[in-house]
């Protein structure tokens, strides 16, 4: 049986068509990925420098001498000591002290990624570290 020309398939006009359609598709749910991942990559190194801070005032208990921590930004001069690169920091901190009490010189910690921002608060009575947005 044979089909007339009309009948025997798609042509070439209509597949470049759909091909643009479907890349016009994937341009679009592609681009709204990229925010995702920055809020993911943000809220990932805020949670990591809270175990980070943690983990120091942990020691500090431990050994009942106070610690002291740096946060610096990426890039910056390297230092001998407990120092903690942080992706997001726009600008180097002063030391944070952790006593053998479990209280600390308190801060706030604000990480920017893509324009996404967290925030680390150290509360200084307390000793509590916090992730917040």
């Amino acid at each position: 049986m044979l089909r007339s020309p009309a009948e025997r398939g798609f042509s070439l006009l209509e597949m470049l068509i759909s091909v643009a359609i479907l890349s016009l598709i994937a341009g679009v749910a592609f681009s709204s990925i990229k925010p995702m991942r920055d809020a993911d990559a943000v809220e990932a190194e805020a949670r990591s420098l809270a175990l980070w801070l943690e983990h120091e005032r942990g020691l500090a208990l431990r050994q009942r001498a106070p610690r002291r921590a740096l946060l610096v930004p990426p890039g910056a001069a390297a230092r001998v000591g407990d120092v903690r690169m942080v992706q997001g920091l726009t600008a180097e901190l002063p030391p944070i002290v952790f006593y053998p009490d479990g209280e600390n010189s308190g801060a706030q910690i604000a990480l920017v990624i893509g324009g996404r921002t967290v925030r680390v608060d150290l509360d200084a009575v307390t000793g509590r570290i916090e992730v917040g947005k």
